[in-house]
């Protein structure tokens, strides 16, 4: 009886199959909203049937642009915009470290770094507290 370590695998790398195209061509209408009418839009990597090697394409047709900013909260979130102003990548981490979310978002700002009123108020209230 053969046991599952002695069957060979061959590790095959998949190649793109277009994903990164579809994407890159839905950024136009994405971008071209947030212009007109300024609302954002968010693609959920993780929802799509991407490769590995769809997703090496996009982050390549992307690029990097000049900002980057990390979260550290339950987990911790990357955001980085790419070369393309108002595209930003962000991904997600749980607190074990593995991805939970991977979006591209077109904003002008990503939401997750948008502050809140509430925390507002509370800062305003606490600096209060000082004079």
């Amino acid at each position: 009886m053969t046991t599952l370590s002695e069957i060979p695998v061959k590790m095959v790398e998949m190649s793109p199959t277009g994903m990164a195209n579809v994407i890159m061509s839905e950024l136009k209408g994405h971008l071209q909203n947030l212009l007109e009418s300024g609302q954002g839009h968010s693609i959920d990597l993780l929802s799509l049937p991407m490769t590995d090697a769809d997703v090496n394409e996009l982050a390549d047709y992307l690029g990097v642009g000049e900002v980057k900013a990390t979260i550290n909260n339950i987990g911790s979130s990357s955001l980085r915009e790419t070369a393309y102003p108002g595209v930003w990548w962000v991904t997600h981490y749980g607190d074990d470290n593995k991805v939970i979310a991977e979006l591209i978002e077109v904003a002008r700002v990503p939401g997750i770094l948008v502050t809140h009123e509430d925390e507002i108020r509370h800062s305003l209230e606490t600096i209060e507290q000082y004079q």
